[in-house]
């Protein structure tokens, strides 16, 4: 059986210094969760001092949808669910963004 595709989400609202260390913590302890269950990682996606709650466009956000549209992903890993979504509303939109069958998150 192959194993399931899995895509990392990564994300920092603030990063003033501008050197990436929280989501490259997030990105490491999102492999390991990943490596643990044999899933074959695919993609991360980064979007560094961008804040969900903002209302900023958030492009690794947006390329991670499209990956579950078509079908590219079985299984979206985050270091915690806000890291993807800031309010329910916003998850309940994702979750139905596409006639795809859901990733599990």
């Amino acid at each position: 059986m192959p194993s399931k595709r899995a895509a990392a989400y990564v994300r920092i609202s603030q990063d003033t210094e501008g050197e990436g260390l929280g989501v490259t913590r997030q990105e490491h302890d999102c492999r390991a969760l990943i490596d643990r269950h044999g899933w074959q990682l695919v993609d991360v996606h980064t979007d560094n001092d961008i804040s969900a709650f903002s209302g900023k466009r958030r492009p690794a956000y947006e390329q991670l949808l499209t990956s579950i549209e078509q079908r590219l992903v079985d299984v979206v890993v985050a270091w915690h669910p806000d890291r993807l979504h800031r309010s329910p509303a916003s998850s309940r939109t994702s979750s139905r963004s596409s006639n795809a069958p859901a990733p599990r998150w």
